[in-house]
């Protein structure tokens, strides 16, 4: 937990003059919530063992994903921080619940990642009657993550709800948000642009009031940040 206090408050994220050196010079750097947000990933990734070659950089790309939507938030208005980067470390999260808990998930999971001919939900709910999205706002609700992160991991891959004036602003722009941080990971990760951005990537932008300039900044800013994910 010290390591991973001091890594992050000395990441690329904040370019600090003076990289602390103590667990106490990184909280007081980071602030508690920001502290508690750092913890929340490392518990985490610690309570919810990954072990399938699949799956072999899942936590690398989830905290890829988590500091792309904190970076997000930064730039935009009314959004919090601390909850868009829990947003984003959970948004996958019921992928590697499934695999321990569900027989056969392996098999789905491996038809899912190779499909295009149709979402990687609808594969999973042909095979089990659920999907990641479900598990993961069961999750989130189980650790008792604010209740919009819930609704926004259980609707991560429901863009029709961009337009749905009934789902709160917040939600909505946290379901953006999460499809652009996985369009930036994948770009720096080097993986094929995934049916979903090809979709619903311009929504997404045009909600959230970017265009491809500010992306290609956005890409270029967090390339240093996303390096130093270990």
């Amino acid at each position: 937990m010290a390591a991973a206090l001091i890594r992050y408050s000395n990441s690329p994220l904040f370019a600090r003059a003076r990289p602390a050196r103590t667990v106490g010079e990184a909280i007081a750097m980071l602030g508690v919530k920001q502290t508690v947000g750092v913890l929340t990933g490392f518990f985490t990734r610690h309570a919810i063992r990954v072990n399938s070659a699949l799956l072999e950089h899942f936590w690398e790309t989830s905290t890829r994903r988590s500091l792309a939507m904190a970076y997000i938030a930064r730039h935009m208005y009314s959004m919090d921080v601390e909850v868009a980067q829990t947003c984003g470390l959970f948004c996958h999260v019921g992928i590697p619940v499934m695999l321990q808990g569900l027989k056969g998930y392996a098999g789905t999971l491996a038809e899912a990642l190779a499909r295009q001919d149709r979402s990687f939900t609808a594969t999973e709910n042909a095979a089990h009657k659920t999907d990641h999205a479900v598990v993961g706002a069961l999750v989130a609700k189980t650790w008792k993550l604010p209740p919009v992160v819930t609704a926004a991991v259980r609707l991560h891959h429901d863009f029709n709800i961009l337009a749905t004036a009934s789902i709160p602003p917040e939600v909505r722009n946290l379901v953006a948000m999460s499809l652009v941080a996985e369009h930036l990971v994948a770009l720096h990760e080097g993986t094929r642009e995934s049916q979903e951005w090809a979709l619903f990537g311009g929504a997404c932008m045009a909600h959230l009031h970017i265009d491809q300039a500010e992306l290609q900044i956005w890409a270029d800013e967090l390339h240093p940040v996303f390096e130093n994910v270990v």
